[in-house]
């Protein structure tokens, strides 16, 4: 909230240009690393538990999506004041990339009778904001990846005998292994 309220209402000495224009990178810096730590939690504990924390995955989609929206309107601002060249809708697509992927996700947990859990959903639409921020390619690698590695992996354990064709896999550590791979590849392409 104090991120929205900065960016909101600081100007400079002029009162033409806020201030809040070069908070920009700092705020989507601290949602990427804010991401990057709760889907490396979000595996090590739905690895542990089959389970995947609403306290983690509800706090993180306000404050990711608070941080994405309060860059939106500095870019807005700046763009309007400085004649800058923000993209002040970007968070439009980080709000479809929330609704694909929770909305996918939900489509294959209701199908699949529970094979998918509502935690998986719940971080879909999380990992949905964090790469839709990032552009549509993100969402499209964070729908495919997951079921890649994941599929890949469970084939693997079938194969050696580790687990049987019935067995239940966390399907969260693969969830962020695609997202941590779309999020690297959207980033430093």
């Amino acid at each position: 909230m104090t991120v929205f309220l900065l960016v909101v209402g600081t100007t400079d000495l002029s009162g033409t240009v806020p201030l809040a224009c070069g908070i920009e990178r700092t705020s989507i810096w601290i949602a990427t690393v804010w991401f990057i730590v709760i889907a490396g939690a979000i595996a090590v504990i739905d690895m542990q538990t089959r389970k995947i924390p609403d306290r983690i995955v509800y706090p993180s989609l306000v404050g990711i999506g608070l941080l994405y929206f309060s860059v939106s309107l500095s870019e807005a601002a700046c763009a309007q004041e400085a004649s800058g060249t923000g993209e002040p809708l970007r968070v439009l697509t980080a709000f479809a990339g929330l609704t694909t992927l929770g909305g996918v996700y939900l489509m294959i947990a209701v199908v699949s009778h529970g094979s998918l859990g509502l935690g998986d959903v719940k971080y879909a639409a999380l990992i949905g904001l964090t790469l839709g921020w990032h552009g549509w390619n993100g969402i499209v690698l964070g729908l495919l990846l997951p079921f890649l590695f994941g599929g890949a992996a469970a084939a693997v354990l079938l194969v050696g005998g580790r687990i049987g064709r019935r067995e239940a896999v966390a399907f969260g550590p693969w969830m962020s292994l695609g997202a941590f791979t779309a999020l690297s590849l959207q980033l430093f392409a």
